[in-house]
């Protein structure tokens, strides 16, 4: 029997997916919860809290450092920087990462605060006709994705986060507090 490189590639790739996912299933359910670097209260928006959450679990799993949330203005600014570019690839148009005004969101955070941190790298969910990503399916959508997983949990360098999420909206009243975005933008840093 031959097989080809590409082949033994995604044999191997799935197995270390499946070995990770495997060991996602034995952490501890009691999640320590995702704390901001400032001394502002946290981000104070339960969907990007459960994201952080969600995140720091499968940084967790690989073994890399925890994320804080970035101090509240930056992250601020990172959702003005999204409220203008997702009218720009809301579906069913092209998604891809933006520019504002010749800058990319961590230029645009920079210059609406101040905010200076070393910048690693940035993921999106791309917007879909309605609400769709939830804090889990993100969080997954990236691991599951090479690019998205080596900027997000592979980067032992990057202890910050800030994130937006464009248009959400909830789904299982107070006691579930569940919601779903158009579309998420987050942007690892390095403080």
């Amino acid at each position: 029997m031959r097989c080809s490189v590409a082949t033994v590639f995604r044999t191997v790739r799935t197995l270390t997916i499946a070995l990770i996912l495997l060991g996602l299933a034995q952490l501890p359910q009691a999640i320590v919860l995702a704390a901001p670097l400032a001394d502002d209260d946290d981000v104070a928006d339960p969907f990007l809290n459960r994201l952080l959450d969600e995140i720091n679990i499968r940084r967790d799993a690989v073994g890399t450092q925890r994320l804080a949330f970035v101090p509240r203005p930056a992250n601020d600014a990172l959702g003005a920087f999204l409220g203008q570019t997702a009218p720009t690839i809301a579906w069913p148009r092209p998604c891809m990462h933006q520019l504002v005004g010749g800058s990319y969101s961590w230029d645009y955070m920079h210059a609406a605060t101040g905010f200076d941190a070393e910048a690693r790298g940035e993921v999106l969910a791309c917007p879909g006709p309605e609400p769709y990503w939830t804090p889990d399916r993100a969080a997954e959508q990236w691991w599951t994705s090479p690019v998205h997983f080596g900027v997000l949990y592979a980067d032992g360098d990057a202890n910050a986060l800030a994130c937006s999420a464009y248009g959400t909206q909830g789904s299982g009243g107070k006691k579930k507090n569940v919601s779903a975005a158009v579309a998420i933008l987050c942007v690892t840093f390095h403080e």
